[in-house]
């Protein structure tokens, strides 16, 4: 990640949307385990630290690193009352 950043100029942003590791982990494990069975790039679920790190040299844009559904929801009903495995998140390099 570092080696990507490094490449783009002050001011640009980097937006991540990444499986989760550690919300619903016995279905995330299943889920994980049958699809990377079928593919040929494998997907990786990662916890929120580990999301997280990604993040690390760069200013998260508000509400930081959270499930999709609660990053920015609209006038709709985004489901806050439910887990969803997919963590997302929006940084600027400063």
């Amino acid at each position: 990640m570092a080696r990507l950043v490094d490449a783009v100029p002050p001011g640009s942003y980097l937006t991540i949307a990444h499986p989760a590791s550690d919300v619903a982990t016995d279905q995330m494990a299943t889920s994980m385990r049958n699809y990377n069975e079928h593919v040929t790039v494998p997907l990786t679920a990662r916890s929120h630290d580990e999301v997280s790190a990604f993040f690390a040299d760069l200013d998260l844009v508000e509400p930081g690193l959270v499930q999709l559904h609660r990053w920015r929801a609209g006038t709709g009903d985004p489901g806050n009352d439910r887990e969803l495995a997919n963590y997302g998140g929006v940084g600027r390099k400063p």
